[in-house]
């Protein structure tokens, strides 16, 4: 038996909006996007923004989905992840874990 406490689901969008932000770990996304972006602009002989637009969306994509893996690969194995505990309440608010 799992030891997370399973609470009815939030109504709101914004709620469960708010809760994947959190679990992708939108801080990080953030810095990995800037490093991206300031990789390309210096590597850059010409700016193609419309490709540039691209590979961050992609890479936005992808950092997002590795954190949120990693979250409920760690939550699968052991419950909730030690470092999670008190930040991840969407684990908490929709019973996964």
């Amino acid at each position: 038996m799992s030891d997370v406490l399973a609470l009815p689901r939030p109504a709101g969008f914004g709620s469960i909006t708010r809760d994947y932000l959190q679990l992708s770990k939108s801080r990080i996304v953030m810095m990995v996007l800037i490093t991206t972006a300031a990789g390309y602009l210096f590597a850059a002989h010409h700016i193609d923004w419309t490709l540039l637009a691209n590979t961050l969306i992609g890479t936005a994509l992808v950092a997002a989905s590795a954190t949120v893996r990693r979250i409920v690969w760690i939550s699968h194995d052991d419950g909730v992840p030690p470092g999670c505990r008190q930040r991840c309440t969407f684990q908490i608010r929709h019973g996964t874990g």
